[in-house]
């Protein structure tokens, strides 16, 4: 399976108590894209300008002094906005930070974000690519979203030397050539990233929101969607009020990864676990990001929607998997044991992991490490597989052979391969490749799709 670009998460929360709460707080949409909040925008437009000595107070990498666009007279300013939450907006400070390097005094690049400092700082310490970032940055700051309003991160706006928007775009276009192409000609040939917004809360329905009805009393319903322009990709699963299950603009994939994944976190079918076999070239995935993966949604056949109501005490992920057989019968989906190249948790020699003395369980979880209470490894790996090393060709396993609750502290960047073995290997633990029989997603193109999937 193709490598791709790490997803954009609303929050990495500490709280690991319920698994439903976690899969509630995880926005699956398009690589690149995490939505900020709703706030009343004064926007600016292409051909619009920002005023002369436009300044902020709240910045970073910049001696604690106050930054002004006046400070870059006669040079372009591209301002990067990102967000600690979106970790490909945040991954591309490293690209930023080579491309100022390139063109030096000719062009700027400013990246914005509402982070504050010391944010700003946990999140570039904590990742081994991002500490040479040297940047100036605008920090804490909500007046330039409120100019250039967005919905996907991460988000360019490039303003010319008389402070004029020449181009609003994506990371996909922000290119040497097209650089090139403005600094030699004054002419843009950036594609305009335009985020069309549709507001949407996950408690309203995605199907069933009639505002005649207030209570509708649905007992059980499942439905299918193909791509709904607008709204922003997400998925949500809780047992409140019975079953819950609802995910909005996500790749096919996606659907079939919640179905079998279920409420088993040691058997969380990442990309690393999913086994296609006879689909064509980005049929199931795509590397794309940005402006080009909002293409790819847009040809339908890739991304869909789903929703289930349904009683408590039924099991609304074996009713997923009947649904998806319905819906989708050219697709044969299994789950089956099979040798793979793992990266596998082990116990060193001697070492000893007492039974937990905590009270309650606690997970405390940041890119420079994690703290967990009252429990196994096994959510420490989830966390592992589902967000820091997501893009690793091998899931990360279990194999301690630890199956009661104990307490532990890794101090790591965990995003980064070395790092996380030597915070392991402090503890008394090996993290070491090998092979090992896993459980693995098989998902088998069969047929021809029905023609109601276009």
């Amino acid at each position: 399976m193709k490598k791709r670009t790490f997803l954009c998460f609303l929050a990495l929360l500490c709280l690991f108590g319920s698994h439903l709460e976690l899969y509630a707080k995880v926005a699956a949409g398009s690589p690149g894209g995490v939505g900020y909040p709703a706030l009343p925008s004064d926007t600016l437009e292409i051909g619009d300008r920002l005023p002369f000595g436009k300044s902020f107070n709240r910045t970073y990498n910049h001696g604690g002094k106050r930054l002004s666009l006046d400070d870059f007279e006669g040079q372009y300013i591209v301002l990067a906005f990102w967000s600690s939450v979106c970790s490909s907006s945040t991954h591309a400070l490293a690209n930023l930070e080579g491309l100022q390097e390139e063109y030096a005094d000719k062009i700027q690049f400013l990246p914005v974000t509402m982070d504050e400092s010391r944010k700003v700082a946990e999140i570039l310490e904590g990742y081994p690519n991002l500490q040479a970032v040297d940047l100036p940055m605008v920090v804490g700051e909500r007046g330039l979203l409120r100019s250039f309003p967005h919905s996907t991160l991460p988000h360019f706006v490039v303003l010319d030397a008389d402070r004029e928007v020449v181009a609003i775009t994506g990371l996909e276009d922000l290119t040497a050539k097209n650089l090139d192409t403005l600094l030699a000609t004054g002419e843009t040939s950036f594609r305009l990233k335009e985020d069309i917004r549709i507001p949407f809360e996950n408690s309203e329905g995605l199907i069933s929101g009639n505002e005649q009805i207030p209570d509708k009393n649905i007992g059980f319903q499942s439905a299918l969607t193909r791509y709904i322009p607008g709204v922003r990709g997400a998925q949500m699963v809780s047992d409140e009020r019975g079953g819950h299950i609802q995910l909005v603009n996500v790749p096919l994939y996606k659907l079939y990864r919640v179905a079998y994944s279920g409420k088993d976190l040691a058997n969380y079918f990442g990309d690393n676990r999913i086994i296609a076999e006879g689909f064509g070239e980005e049929e199931l995935f795509t590397d794309r990001t940005g402006i080009d993966y909002l293409e790819w949604m847009e040809a339908g056949g890739h991304v869909y929607g789903y929703e289930q109501l349904s009683p408590p005490g039924m099991d609304k992920f074996a009713m997923m998997r009947e649904d998806l057989d319905r819906y989708f019968p050219h697709i044969e989906a299994r789950v089956e044991n099979r040798e793979r190249e793992v990266w596998a948790i082990v116990k060193k020699e001697g070492a000893n992991f007492p039974p937990s003395t905590a009270e309650k369980v606690w997970y405390d979880v940041k890119p420079t490490g994690i703290r967990v209470d009252k429990s196994t490894l096994t959510g420490f790996v989830y966390y592992l597989n589902l967000y820091f090393m997501q893009n690793s060709a091998y899931p990360v396993m279990d194999l301690t052979g630890i199956d009661y609750p104990i307490d532990f502290e890794v101090k790591a960047s965990l995003a980064n391969l070395e790092s996380l073995r030597e915070g392991l290997n402090a503890i008394g633990l090996e993290l070491v490749r090998q092979k090992a029989i896993i459980p693995v997603l098989v998902l088998k193109k069969t047929g021809t799709p029905k023609a109601f999937m276009p």
